[in-house]
């Protein structure tokens, strides 16, 4: 692939068809397929709620127990 063939878009904006695992910009169908089965990648790239969750996990596992289940020695 050549620089100048690569297309650069905003995570928001980014759409990952479920039946053909293109990327897209468009919220309404795939441009490669047509499919309307499409997921938002911000919703599931979005990296700032993610770094949340990840230090409430490392919390717990540091505590010894997870959700009150103590961990194996």
């Amino acid at each position: 692939m050549t620089f100048n063939s690569m297309q650069h878009m905003p995570l928001t904006s980014a759409y990952l068809c479920a039946d053909c695992h293109c990327v897209g910009n468009c919220a309404s169908y795939c441009p490669a397929c047509a499919s309307g089965a499409l997921i938002g990648l911000a919703n599931v790239l979005n990296r700032e709620e993610c770094a949340e969750i990840t230090q409430v996990s490392f919390a717990h596992a540091a505590a010894g127990s997870v959700d009150g289940v103590p961990l194996a020695a």
